[in-house]
């Protein structure tokens, strides 16, 4: 992984200093526009109607000084060069070196952007990788305590069931533990012996990422049962860093776990 990310950077360094080069080393010539006297007489001969007009349509000739009025061009000089055929094969031949220069590099960009696709192709396939558990935390919304009897009442009125260490677990139809539930601090459980004793500041609810094919559902069970608790003893969920779990944060949390779920 490392090793790519390198070779990305390379790729990118040498793209920019080919850039700079290439802007530095251009420069925009400005050169006088130059008038061809000897295409402007035979114009100025010319019959009003020529062989491309249409039936009935006339082709007018305009006269200099009503597009120079028109356009509100500068007046060229009588005394300007025309400019000779070498001149016009030079300009010509630079042309084409600028046209070569852009095509080089544009052939540069095109290869960097796809390089970078593919890495960042790598880079998502990497971050599909679920966590190894998944922790929902619901907090008092006034910053009070909850009473690990309401809690108790609660999971039991659930159907979830009071294990080991006094924890609630909740299991799926085929009795695979889907989550658990514990304190935010000591003594963590949920003892039936004066419950109204304890308090936490935090409710956990902790899902351990089970086999592939379980963990969409899983993570579903817990979110509910999350969302459940925090609307009956008027909390809010968060993370462990405290920050709300929103719609979009468990959208996210499910799309990688489905991706988990159908990988093989």
């Amino acid at each position: 992984m490392f090793s790519s990310q390198i070779l990305l950077v390379l790729i990118c360094t040498i793209a920019i200093i080919l850039f700079l080069w290439y802007g530095f080393s251009y420069k925009v010539k400005n050169e006088k526009i130059e008038r061809d006297q000897v295409r402007e007489m035979n114009a100025m001969r010319m019959e009003p109607t020529t062989k491309f007009a249409k039936d009935g349509e006339q082709v007018t000739i305009v006269e200099k000084e009503e597009c120079v009025a028109t356009l509100n061009f500068n007046k060229l000089d009588d005394e300007d060069e025309i400019l000779s055929t070498s001149d016009n094969e030079s300009i010509e031949q630079q042309e084409n070196e600028q046209v070569s220069k852009c095509s080089f590099l544009s052939i540069i960009r095109e290869t960097v952007d796809r390089i970078k696709a593919i890495f960042l192709k790598s880079n998502e396939e990497d971050q599909i990788k679920p966590d190894g558990y998944y922790q929902i935390n619901v907090v008092k919304k006034d910053e009070s305590e909850f009473l690990a009897s309401d809690v108790r009442e609660l999971c039991e009125k659930c159907n979830l069931k009071c294990g080991a260490h006094d924890l609630f677990y909740h299991y799926d139809p085929a009795n695979n533990e889907t989550f658990r539930i514990c304190g935010g601090n000591e003594p963590y459980g949920f003892s039936d012996e004066n419950p109204e004793d304890v308090s936490y500041s935090a409710i956990c609810l902790v899902m351990v990422l089970p086999e592939k094919g379980l963990a969409e559902n899983a993570y579903l069970d817990m979110a509910q049962f999350a969302y459940i608790l925090s609307k009956e003893l008027d909390g809010e969920m968060v993370d462990k860093r405290r920050i709300p779990y929103t719609e979009e944060r468990i959208l996210l949390d499910r799309k990688v776990l489905i991706a988990y779920d159908k990988s093989n």
